[in-house]
């Protein structure tokens, strides 16, 4: 009878043991890829004093490693490319992608991978991590919101975020000094605004 008693306590912890673990297993992290397709990296910088400059960037890829269920355990890394700078005006691209500026033969991309998340409410979240520009790193925090997470009949599973920032271009050695003359024509300050959707991988 003792014996009997025995195997079948064993037997209740192992159950226990396990159910935990399965709990984990089903909501194990996923990763989502972006689309730049469907994606939008644009910015604004004060010119003159009087007016504001806006341009974006067409293509970017990167991916979000992320529990729906817990969205602050994400882990999130975006690669712009620098070269797809698109201002509306052939000659501005050229001068801001030149070595005055950007620096894209040397520096070809733009890269944040995330070291912490933290929530801010119930779809926002507070974003830290490395954000690299023309081989400078600068530690950042951003404000992002979580803009949603839909099943697309044909389409498959996207998850939607959105944010922006401000960044001294100074603090990157993004200068253009010889453009200025060292006058100051362009503000300091940078506004960044990601609109970012990615899809889950297959």
């Amino acid at each position: 009878m003792n014996a009997r008693l025995s195997s079948a306590r064993l037997a209740a912890a192992i159950a226990l043991l396990l159910v935990p673990f399965a709990a984990v297993t089903e909501a194990a992290p996923v990763v989502y890829l972006i689309d730049s397709t469907h994606s939008t990296v644009e910015f604004s910088i004060s010119k003159w004093t009087v007016t504001r400059q806006t341009g974006l960037f067409r293509t970017l890829d990167g991916k979000i490693r992320m529990d729906p269920a817990r969205p602050e355990t994400a882990e999130v890394v975006v690669r712009i490319d620098a070269s797809s700078l698109d201002t509306r005006n052939g000659g501005r691209d050229r001068v801001v992608r030149s070595d005055d500026f950007l620096d894209v033969a040397k520096h070809p991309h733009m890269i944040f991978r995330s070291t912490g998340v933290r929530r801010n409410g119930s779809s926002a979240f507070e974003v830290a991590g490395d954000l690299t520009i023309r081989g400078v790193t600068r530690r950042i925090v951003a404000p992002v919101r979580l803009a949603g997470l839909q099943k697309v009949p044909g389409v498959g599973e996207l998850a939607s975020f959105e944010t922006e920032f401000v960044v001294n271009r100074r603090d990157f050695g993004v200068l253009g000094t010889r453009w200025s003359g060292g006058k100051a024509i362009l503000g300091d300050e940078v506004t960044v605004t990601l609109a970012i959707v990615a899809r889950r991988a297959r």
